[in-house]
């Protein structure tokens, strides 16, 4: 049993870029990152019985790079590992200097049972 963070790692490999949670600074020129929160759902006897994780997913790349199989991959590798169908937004940043880098996010969702049943364990 894996956690929601491994789960991402897991789904993310056939991207084959480096990914890591929250904010990366190391020397890749493109490069995947995560985060995610959670909502607990579906109350019974005052306890969940479900997480709902809104995860997001972002495709980070210098400007001018090609980006297609890549953001290809991301949404198809979100798919086959049970998240829902992501929104995509595009959040490029912008420079006065010439340009910014790529930003794709992959917005998704991922629910997990509180009693561990579909293999997320929400308290590893």
């Amino acid at each position: 049993m894996m956690n929601l963070g491994e789960l991402i790692v897991a789904a993310m490999e056939p991207v084959g870029l480096h990914i890591e949670p929250g904010t990366f600074t190391e020397n890749y020129d493109t490069y995947l990152v995560y985060n995610y929160d959670e909502i607990p759902v579906m109350f019974a006897d005052n306890e969940p019985q479900f997480i709902r994780y809104l995860v997001q997913i972002h495709l980070i790349a210098p400007p001018g790079k090609y980006t297609y199989a890549y953001r290809k991959k991301i949404w198809k590798c979100l798919i086959e590992n049970d998240f829902t169908h992501p929104e995509i937004i595009q959040a490029h940043e912008s420079s006065k200097l010439g340009g910014g880098e790529q930003h794709f996010v992959y917005m998704t969702e991922y629910t997990a049972s509180t009693t561990g049943e579909e293999g997320v364990d929400i308290y590893a």
